[in-house]
C-alpha cells in the first residue's frame, strides 16, 4: 500500500528531487514549495507523513508544522528535514510538534526508514 508523502522546501528543486525519490520508492508524493500551500495540502489530501523544510521564507516550517497538527488531527507523522542540526534546533523541532528530525540531504537509507515507520503501514491501509 502506498502512503501519500507531503514534501514542503521552498527550495524548488529540494522538493522535487525528494518527491521523486519518494515515487521512485512507490510512495505518493505531494509537493508544497511554502507553508501556505503545505497547509491547504495537507486538509485536503490528510498524508500520512510530511518531509517539511524548516527554513522557509514567510512561515518557516515550525509553524508550518505546529498548523498541520492542529489540521489534521496530529494523523500525519511530520518530519524536520533541515540544515539545522544543533541540539536546540532539534529541541524547537520537536516543541512545534515534529516527530522526527534529519538533517539535509535526507538520503534514501533514511527515506527507506521511515516508510517502514508501522504507523505508516497502518493509516496508509486505512484510507
Amino acid at each position: 500500500m502506498s502512503a501519500r508523502i507531503l514534501v514542503v522546501d521552498d527550495d524548488h528543486d529540494n522538493a522535487d528531487s525528494l518527491a521523486r525519490l519518494v515515487q521512485i520508492l512507490g510512495q505518493e508524493p505531494i509537493v508544497a514549495y511554502s507553508g501556505a500551500q503545505a497547509i491547504r495540502a495537507a486538509e485536503e489530501q490528510q498524508p500520512e507523513l510530511a518531509l517539511i523544510d524548516i527554513g522557509m521564507p514567510g512561515m518557516d516550517g515550525y509553524e508550518t508544522a505546529a498548523r498541520i497538527r492542529r489540521s489534521t488531527g496530529g494523523r500525519t507523522i511530520l518530519v524536520a528535514v533541515t540544515g539545522w542540526s544543533r541540539a536546540e534546533d532539534k529541541q524547537r523541532a520537536t516543541d512545534a510538534g515534529f516527530d522526527l528530525h534529519y538533517s539535509k540531504p535526507i538520503g534514501v537509507d533514511a527515506l527507506q526508514e521511515l516508510l517502514e515507520i508501522p504507523d505508516l503501514d497502518s493509516a496508509a491501509a486505512a484510507t
